[in-house]
């Protein structure tokens, strides 16, 4: 997997199947022409340290500045509409992420991305793990 700067935004290639659903969570958009994932500038911090914490091997072709060492903090909110793909939300505060789930549309819930993140990685360490007592 790759960072590069694209215009305001950062340009997230290529192996990127298995982290799907992280690069959702901070906001990540897929760019069919561009084949792989926008991510706002704004969510640079966010980005940096979740690939960081979920142990994802990649490139770091952004500045210096870009890639300095972020601490891993916030909320993820997180909205189900029936059998629809769920709805995820970044929150700064436990106040903002306590006020998004008040609102009565679906059913919503939260967790620190920290959590989140750890849950995942563990999840994927798992993974590893079976595929490699099958293979033997």
């Amino acid at each position: 997997m790759e960072l590069v700067n694209h215009k305001k935004a950062i340009l997230v290639k290529g192996e990127t199947k298995e982290y799907k659903t992280l690069l959702k969570l901070v906001g990540g958009k897929w760019n069919g022409t561009l084949q792989g994932w926008i991510i706002p500038n704004s969510k640079k911090e966010s980005l940096l340290s979740v690939l960081k914490e979920s142990k994802c091997e990649f490139t770091n072709s952004l500045t210096k500045e870009e890639s300095k060492q972020v601490k891993v903090d916030g909320y993820i909110v997180v909205r189900h509409f029936g059998n629809q793909e769920p709805e995820l939300f970044y929150c700064k505060t436990v106040e903002e992420a306590e006020k998004e789930t008040e609102e009565e549309k679906g059913s919503r819930y939260f967790t620190s991305l920290k959590k989140l993140i750890n849950d995942y990685t563990k999840e994927k360490e798992k993974e590893i793990q079976s595929e490699s007592e099958n293979s033997e």
